[in-house]
């Protein structure tokens, strides 16, 4: 990559632009039939989402005309639009049965009222986010499906996104959540989320699911309803713990043994300075530590002994299972 590549690079990550990896493009491709004869992504940058549909039409629109003519350029049976697609949809009197995008995370737009966000809340100045979901859940057919690369924060974030998000999910027009996690993206480590929309659905419930392990859970609209329409996919697949079952018994023998060799070193330990203070300090006994050390054993050795004994007396056993 030239110098004036990362630069230019750099300047979109800024805006919150990411380029998709082919592999992630790929993966986003999976959740299509195989046989997909259009395809749209309103924000198609140099075109890397719409490459990996092969053989089918594509349409898109990119905001930047560098992007925009080379992804022109670049694709087979494209129809490519410059402009804003928020301010300037150049395709608003078309439906797409198959949709997907990479849009902006959390860029600033100009809120407008038009067809698209009709019944919905309008995303906030701030972050276009939820502006741009709308948009492609306008276009799709109904029978179609829309998989939408977006800032985790559309999951959790409230006010005005969480009023859309809330919408949205009562419309029962959300499919399923894939947690995608960081290190994808060669402009950046964030972690990203897939949110898969389709119409008409038969079912009230969301398929959440983690990427990284492909861990899945359908949750009922009611459960995701009273976690306050969160979307975090933690909140409905708890993370497997990283700490392997301990058995106690072999984590005690194992102490044992560490509790001997230091006992047994102490005990070296001792004899060696009491042989070399022999003469100067005749009352330095070595053998006085020892029967010290025999006598702490023969106490405590007593005490256990007259606990199991009352523990498995058979009187004692008797009255307690009778409750006497």
């Amino acid at each position: 990559m030239t110098k004036s590549a990362k630069s230019f690079r750099e300047n979109l990550r800024k805006s919150g632009v990411f380029f998709t990896p082919k592999k992630l493009a790929e993966y986003m491709r999976s959740f299509f039939p195989s046989d997909v004869a259009e395809i749209y992504d309103p924000t198609c940058g140099d075109g890397g989402l719409l490459a990996v549909f092969e053989g089918a039409r594509k349409y898109g629109q990119e905001i930047d005309e560098e992007q925009g003519n080379y992804a022109a350029t670049n694709l087979v049976e494209a129809q490519i639009e410059i402009g804003d697609t928020l301010a300037d949809d150049k395709f608003k009197d078309r439906k797409f049965r198959y949709i997907v995008a990479n849009p902006p995370f959390s860029v600033e737009w100009d809120p407008k009222t038009d067809d698209r966000f009709e019944g919905f809340e309008l995303a906030p100045k701030s972050k276009a986010d939820y502006a741009f979901i709308l948009h492609c859940i306008h276009h799709l057919d109904d029978d179609g499906i829309a998989v939408v690369m977006c800032f985790p924060g559309v999951c959790y974030r409230g006010q005005r996104e969480g009023k859309i998000r809330e919408q949205i999910i009562r419309k029962n027009l959300l499919d399923r959540v894939v947690e995608i996690p960081g290190g994808d993206f060669d402009d950046t480590s964030i972690s990203t989320v897939l949110l898969i929309f389709r119409k008409n659905r038969q079912t009230n419930s969301v398929v959440f699911e983690k990427k990284e392990t492909g861990e899945t859970r359908e949750v009922n609209l009611d459960e995701i309803e009273k976690n306050g329409f969160n979307l975090s996919v933690c909140q409905y697949i708890e993370p497997k713990s990283d700490k392997a079952k301990i058995d106690p018994v072999a984590e005690q023998i194992k102490g044992r043994d560490s509790a001997l060799k230091w006992l047994r070193a102490s005990i070296r330990v001792d004899a060696t300075v009491c042989e070399l203070e022999r003469f100067r300090q005749p009352e330095f006994d070595h053998v006085d530590f020892l029967n010290r050390l025999q006598k702490i054993i023969a106490e405590e050795k007593a005490a256990f002994l007259k606990k199991w004994k009352e523990r498995i007396d058979p009187t004692r056993v008797q009255m307690e299972l009778f409750g006497l």
